[in-house]
């Protein structure tokens, strides 16, 4: 099935829940690595304490475990610094020019497990190196000779590092001209497309692996030809599909046509939230956000979002992020079981299910619809991208460092 809000030939692209809207009318990229360093106690800190300020949406954002956070998306400036990338010093606000040039949007971006990273998206080069959408940066800030070709976007990653072996979700049918339609696995040394049978119709948007599982969402309703909706469940051990089928769907947008999106994906011991663009899921009312358990069905975990800035839109999450017993949603809505939240929301203790978090941050946009797109956690920092004007009252530009409070077990 064609995807009504997603076209390569599109001049915007938008997925169900609005994750990427006109990215193509912009053709570089600027990405941002920062060196994070000690901060004095506060509820707001920019990526660096000079205020970086990206001129265009951040999508993408990773920590690493050498306390480095990454920033992808599709912006050509950065204040002050303007071209390709830039390492900074987060107390100093010093730029190393050491960082690649990558010419085109990121939308993804991993830690590979060594230092570096592993970026998906819609690019041409790295370095000054011809890449196809995929390129590894590492430690040196150097872009390495693993360069598989996606013939169109990509807009997820994930490492199976066991197995040797990074999954890539989006938009293509080919990874170095090997068909391997919206999802293939490719190998961590060579880049080669490795043995992979499990095709979904249509793009892919979000991954996690937790242990030997992959869980992957989108646009999609069925896998290797069998009904599979918006979201899915592989064992790694042998690459099969899981009989597991949550259907996440919007029936009130279209009652005919499977509009719904899962956007976002996080694992929390046996549950698997999912964030997107849906109304229901199993035939359960959940609007934008769910706990999933291994038997398909939605967990007792329940919250409810709402969007007043848009009430022809229902909220959409775009993006979640676990640290410790606390996940981090990020996304276009206005409340949370009916408590103002702006954009952003925490919920704690999720081993004992309990409820939403008093942490909430106001993530604004001078008027207009704020979003956030990206986020990532690293101990009691949340580090957010989207498309803002400020945080809490402060000028922060679709990019900020966010002090964490999370509730003790």
């Amino acid at each position: 099935m064609q995807n009504p809000y997603f076209s390569l030939t599109d001049t915007g692209l938008k997925s169900g829940g609005g994750v990427l809207e006109n990215l193509l009318g912009r053709t570089v990229a600027l990405f941002l690595l920062v060196t994070l360093c000690a901060f004095e106690n506060s509820d707001l800190r920019a990526a660096n304490q000079i205020n970086v300020s990206p001129d265009g949406p951040v999508y993408a954002t990773a920590t690493a475990a050498d306390g480095t956070v990454y920033f992808g998306g599709s912006f050509t400036k950065l204040n002050p610094q303007t071209g390709g990338g830039a390492l900074l010093n987060s107390t100093s606000g010093q730029v190393s020019l050491a960082f690649p040039y990558v010419h085109g949007n990121v939308y993804a971006a991993i830690p590979d497990g060594s230092g570096g990273w592993y970026i998906g998206g819609s690019f041409d080069q790295g370095g000054g190196q011809s890449r196809a959408n995929l390129a590894q940066i590492n430690s040196s800030g150097v872009v390495t000779t693993w360069s598989p070709s996606a013939d169109g976007f990509v807009f997820a990653l994930a490492l199976d590092a066991t197995r040797g072996r990074v999954f890539v979700g989006g938009a293509f049918a080919t990874i170095n001209t090997t068909a391997s339609p919206f999802l293939a696995s490719v190998d961590t040394t060579t880049g080669a497309p490795s043995a992979w049978n499990l095709p979904p119709d249509d793009a892919v948007y979000s991954m996690a692996i937790s242990g030997n599982n992959l869980y992957f969402g989108g646009y999609f309703v069925t896998v290797n030809g069998a009904d599979q909706q918006k979201i899915a469940w592989v064992d790694l051990t042998n690459d099969s599909l899981k009989a597991w089928n949550p259907t996440p769907y919007s029936p009130d947008v279209d009652p005919t046509l499977n509009v719904a999106s899962v956007n976002a994906l996080a694992v929390y011991g046996t549950n698997v939230f999912a964030g997107g663009s849906f109304t229901k899921v199993a035939g359960v009312s959940k609007t934008g956000l769910v706990a999933i358990g291994q038997d398909g069905n939605p967990t007792t975990w329940n919250h409810t979002l709402d969007n007043a800035n848009d009430p022809s839109n229902s909220p959409a999450v775009n993006t979640l992020a676990i640290a410790g017993n606390t996940l981090y949603v990020g996304g276009s809505f206005t409340a949370v079981d009916a408590s103002s939240r702006n954009n952003i929301a925490a919920f704690d203790h999720l081993g004992s299910e309990q409820g939403l978090s008093p942490w909430a941050p106001a993530i604004d946009n001078a008027g207009h619809s704020a979003q956030v797109r990206s986020l990532a956690a690293s101990g009691t920092t949340v580090y957010v991208g989207g498309v803002f004007t400020s945080v809490n009252g402060s000028s922060r530009t679709n990019a900020a460092a966010i002090q964490s409070d999370p509730i003790s077990v």
